[in-house]
């Protein structure tokens, strides 16, 4: 609900495109940068009161947002919130990939993502529903509440017995090979930054569409990609994670960059398609990077991956907010020429990996 009101939110309070992108950016650069400590931080502090801890930090932001919107303060709102969301990220993870099987990674993850996704696209109908109704100011209160609901269910729903690791060991060989894993998906994170965070605004001010509709139209992406994550674990079996990031990175690439194109009904359709994809494929991305580490380093791994994620979709951010203040349009156009470079640097690093260690 309050990542789909706040854009209209700020820019209710005279931010422009380029504003928006300095604010978003810094969220994923603090985040970033976090993550290199809360990796290791995590694990030793216990997933759990890692959890409760980015919660109080999301609250401080949405206290920041709707008592004093003023753009030093948002600023710092942007730097608690990332702090928060680097220690969840990998402290959720890691909790659910100690409750399952490697083999059975693929399905958590999916329904993990799936229902997020599905759960995120009822907020956003109930959002801008409400902020037809009550403005945004009063929507983000109302979000507010359901920070520390999602901290407490996750805490107390976690039946499992978590590992509190002592040491890890950072050596040269294991910082190179996540290095070498994730450079496709920093690449990602830029094609991604570019355009997603915008895309409220953007079918406002493309196509005239009233920030009610928006949310209906959010609400269908969400639903519809929610549910469609839930296959991707079949399409793995069928055809190797490998495969199907590939083929669906590539695809994505295509669909962004004819969005702007078309029609109202054609350029939804092509978002949809596209979040669709993105969300199918970014579960099996977590469950094959993990299979490159052992059960000490995985938190570690993520979260260095996260940090490649995040400053690149931070830069990102900015650099959409920036194109987005002189060109509907060619924001896209570069996302999907970004998205097919990823594409191709995944099938290098991850076949190059995949032979060196012999994974099958």
């Amino acid at each position: 609900m309050a990542w789909f009101v706040q854009p209209f939110y700020f820019q209710s309070l005279g931010y422009d495109y380029e504003a928006l992108g300095v604010i978003f950016s810094v969220i994923f650069l603090t985040q970033a940068f976090a993550l290199l400590l809360t990796g290791p931080f995590t694990a030793k502090f216990g997933y759990k009161r890692s959890i409760l801890l980015a919660v109080g930090f999301f609250m401080t932001t949405r206290i920041i947002h709707v008592v004093a919107p003023v753009y030093p303060l948002l600023i710092l709102a942007s730097i608690t919130f990332g702090v928060g969301m680097a220690l969840e990220y990998p402290s959720l993870i890691s909790l659910l990939s100690e409750a399952v099987e490697e083999e059975k990674r693929n399905y958590a993850f999916s329904l993990n993502w799936g229902l997020a996704t599905v759960g995120g696209g009822l907020g956003t109908l109930l959002g801008g529903y409400l902020a037809s109704i009550l403005g945004y100011r009063t929507t983000l209160i109302i979000a507010s509440f359901f920070v520390p609901l999602q901290g407490a269910i996750i805490y107390l729903a976690s039946s499992v017995e978590e590992r509190v690791v002592d040491e890890i060991n950072l050596t040269r060989r294991l910082i190179l090979r996540i290095a070498i894993l994730s450079i496709p998906i920093a690449i990602i994170g830029i094609a991604g930054g570019i355009t997603m965070n915008y895309m409220g605004p953007w079918f406002r001010d493309f196509y005239g569409v009233s920030v009610e509709d928006i949310g209906k139209i959010f609400t269908f992406f969400m639903i519809f990609t929610g549910f469609g994550t839930l296959i991707s674990p079949y399409l793995a079996e069928k055809f190797s994670s490998f495969s199907i990031i590939v083929i669906f990175t590539s695809a994505t690439a295509v669909l962004t960059s004819l969005i702007p194109l078309g029609s109202l009904p054609l350029a939804v359709a092509f978002h949809s398609l596209r979040m669709l994809l993105v969300n199918m494929e970014t579960p099996l991305w977590d469950s094959l990077f993990l299979k490159f580490f052992g059960e000490n380093e995985k938190s570690t791994a993520l979260a260095l991956k996260s940090f490649a994620w995040t400053v690149s979709y931070g830069v990102g951010q900015y650099i959409g907010g920036w194109m987005f203040n002189f060109s509907l349009m060619w924001p896209f156009y570069i996302s999907g020429i970004v998205y097919l470079l990823s594409a191709f640097t995944f099938c290098i690093a991850y076949s190059r990996e995949k032979k060196s260690r012999n994974q099958p």
